[in-house]
């Protein structure tokens, strides 16, 4: 039979037949018949077109194979949805329009399944094409893995099942990425080997920053129902409700805040974003060196102590009471040597000095982690100032330098001083693949810190680097 077919993407062809043209949506990827049907008996595979207020249906007329089985039916012109978010296109009317097509099907034709960007074509003409669930099904089971992920998976709460609520939940998603063009739950590159993983777990403790503090200014109280879905505590999440929020989204004017409202929102976002970031360093570092029960046994009991000793540290003064301004820069910068974040946090607010904080937890866990592992063995960590005062020894298999030394302070203004410094850190990489010999990066850093009264304390708010000069080693420093 004399035909032609053109590859659109992994599971969509144009096939020329005896002078027709038809589209080929994929259902197999293999060339035999089609596994779905012969598991769980015979489905009906359509779709469906809505346009212009009527819904009108995209038959299949046959099947072809072609390096894997695909249904045919009338050929359509159209990109699929999945596309306009990847490739950054969509906007709110974009969304409604599909929202809108997708809940009018569902009362119709058929209860809304799974949501899936892929199974759903904007067409030329202006019409939306959505899949049946079936063959959306179908479709799936063609996809590669990273396929799977990136038009389906990142849409989709893994523990909801198919219906008005998931879909809801999943539109809400995609509002929160036209707001504020970033996914909620992600922060890392979709090539990651964990990302599915993580991607799921992040979405079923609900940790991301609510849409009301990425984007204060902007939507009144759609940005708080979007939030209360992504959150799981709306109780009865509505198609219908969301397409109305997300109406008052494209055509209400936002809320006036002030610039102090505005500020103290994004600092709370800044907030949320650090806590989030933290527990999901503590997941990943648990998982990738598989702890064992005896380990996880010395780690609830260090964490048992730990947390006596935060409750009774909740009722004593902080350790700043009393200091002066130049004693409290002092005293963050001095604390690194002995990964007191505690006392790094209680020196600091409006989130200054959060990076030397966020790496003082990574190291204090991997410090207790490696000496649960090693009894016996050399201290995994050495201050900076330690190691230099005994005589710069060769670090053992496992250890590791960080802090700082050589700490100089002088004042350039009220509340502000210039304090220049080595600071002694683990290369990233060394850590991450726990080689023989952990290579140290040192350098010189200036920075510009500023500080303030904050009731009965000084607390430094802002830290600004002024320069950072990288060098060799502690010795050729010291011969300068």
């Amino acid at each position: 039979m004399n035909s032609t077919v053109d590859r659109i993407d992994s599971t969509r062809i144009e096939l020329q037949r005896k002078g027709r043209l038809y589209t080929g949506i994929k259902i197999s990827p293999g060339s035999r018949p089609d596994i779905w049907n012969l598991r769980t008996g015979n489905t009906r595979d359509t779709a469906w077109i809505y346009r212009d207020g009527s819904i009108e249906e995209w038959p299949v007329e046959g099947y072809i194979e072609n390096q894997g089985r695909y249904c045919i039916g009338p050929r359509f012109d159209g990109e699929r949805f999945s596309r306009y978010i990847t490739s950054a296109r969509l906007d709110l009317p974009c969304l409604r329009k599909v929202l809108y097509a997708l809940m009018q099907i569902s009362t119709v034709k058929e209860e809304p399944g799974y949501f899936d960007p892929s199974s759903v074509f904007l067409l030329s003409d202006g019409a939306v094409l959505v899949l049946s669930s079936s063959l959306a099904e179908k479709q799936r089971r063609c996809f590669s893995e990273e396929e799977l992920l990136q038009n389906y998976e990142l849409f989709k709460h893994p523990d909801m099942k198919a219906g008005a609520a998931a879909l809801v939940y999943s539109f809400a998603l995609l509002a929160y990425i036209v707001v504020t063009g970033e996914h909620p739950f992600l922060d890392r590159p979709l090539s990651a080997k964990d990302i599915g993983e993580e991607l799921r777990e992040r979405m079923r403790r609900s940790e991301f920053v609510p849409l009301s503090l990425m984007s204060p200014e902007a939507y009144g109280e759609a940005t708080l129902y979007i939030d209360s879905i992504l959150e799981g505590s709306e109780d009865n999440p509505d198609v219908a409700g969301l397409y109305e929020f997300l109406s008052e989204m494209e055509t209400e004017p936002a809320p006036i805040l002030s610039q102090a409202d505005i500020l103290r929102m994004s600092r709370r976002a800044r907030g949320r974003k650090t806590r989030i970031n933290r527990k999901i360093f503590l997941r990943r570092f648990f998982r990738r060196y598989k702890i064992s029960l005896a380990i996880a046994g010395i780690l609830l009991a260090v964490g048992t102590i730990l947390t006596a000793n935060i409750m009774q540290k909740a009722s004593l003064p902080p350790p700043t009471r009393g200091l002066e301004a130049e004693q409290v820069v002092r005293l963050f910068y001095e604390c690194m040597n002995r990964l007191d974040h505690e006392t790094m946090e209680a020196c600091t607010s409006n989130g200054a000095g959060s990076r030397y904080i966020e790496s003082v937890v990574r190291l204090t866990v991997i410090t207790r982690v490696t000496k649960a592992y090693s009894v016996g063995g050399p201290p995994p960590f050495l201050s900076a100032r330690e190691w230099i005062d005994s005589g710069l020894p060769p670090l053992e298999r496992g250890q590791f330098v960080f802090g700082t030394a050589d700490i100089s302070l002088r004042e350039t203004a009220d509340g502000e001083f210039l304090v220049r410094y080595i600071f002694a850190q683990p290369a990233a990489a060394d850590m991450e693949e726990q080689e023989e010999s952990i290579r140290i990066v040192l350098s010189e850093h200036t920075e510009r810190v500023r500080i303030r009264g904050d009731k009965e304390d000084n607390r430094i708010y802002s830290m600004e680097t002024e320069e950072i000069r990288e060098i060799d080693s502690f010795r050729k420093l010291k011969n300068e």
